[in-house]
């Protein structure tokens, strides 16, 4: 397998501080038929709330099948990313 990754990129979710990585990975090993070539996988983390110090969450997607999302969806997904109001 090659394994490739980006630089950091910083964003803000409502103001608060987070960081997006993007992690592919390609000429998977295919044990089985419906086992993806290739998948890539974003990384946020931003600060968390009450006692969590980092919130991180995570998109995997096959890459290179007929069950690949775009990377604009994606990207939409990230960016929905939102901080719901303490109460």
């Amino acid at each position: 397998a090659v394994i490739q990754h980006s630089e950091p990129i910083n964003l803000q979710i409502n103001g608060a501080p987070a960081v997006r990585y993007t992690v592919t990975a390609s000429n998977l090993l295919q044990e089985y038929d419906c086992d993806p070539p290739a998948a890539s996988i974003d990384i946020v983390a931003m600060q968390g709330f009450s006692n969590a110090t980092i919130a991180v969450f995570m998109v995997l997607a096959e890459q290179q099948t007929d069950r690949s999302i775009s990377r604009g969806t994606i990207d939409d997904i990230i960016a929905s990313l939102c901080r719901t109001p303490g109460d």
